[in-house]
């Protein structure tokens, strides 16, 4: 049985231009309306920087990483940067394998953000017009 893509939580910083989304379960084709969804919501709340938060994503393919991309053109198309962050190893390895990692904006430094009072726990936010200690992921 599949589990498709879920927002586990979604959280915004009033007046600092951030939110965070928490992923589960599995990114493919069929995450596509939550992700539309979640664009949104953003575009609505006028927020500058958009972070995903991948650590309970269990299973993310390519057309995942497509359904990624077009989260991150909608949101472009508004003035909204998206990060990701706690980015697992497989799916890392797929960004790799398609060689689509240099598309994303990876938060290699998720405390950076705890410390700037961004997010808590590790949790990932980041602000605009760059987040702090971000890199392709490589």
């Amino acid at each position: 049985m599949t589990r498709t893509v879920i927002k586990r939580r979604l959280s915004f910083s009033d007046g600092a231009g951030h939110g965070v989304v928490e992923l589960t379960g599995e990114l493919d084709l069929a995450g596509m309306p939550c992700l539309e969804r979640i664009a949104e919501v953003v575009v609505r709340r006028g927020t500058r920087w958009l972070v995903l938060d991948l650590r309970y994503l269990e299973f993310c393919d390519v057309a995942g990483l497509r359904a990624l991309l077009t989260l991150q053109d909608t949101l472009a198309r508004h003035d909204v940067s998206l990060a990701l962050v706690n980015v697992p190893a497989h799916v890392t390895r797929v960004m790799t394998a398609t060689r689509l990692d240099s598309f994303f904006t990876v938060i290699t430094q998720p405390t950076a953000l705890e410390e700037r009072g961004m997010v808590r726990h590790s949790r990932s936010a980041a602000s605009h017009p760059r987040p702090p200690d971000s890199r392709p992921v490589a």
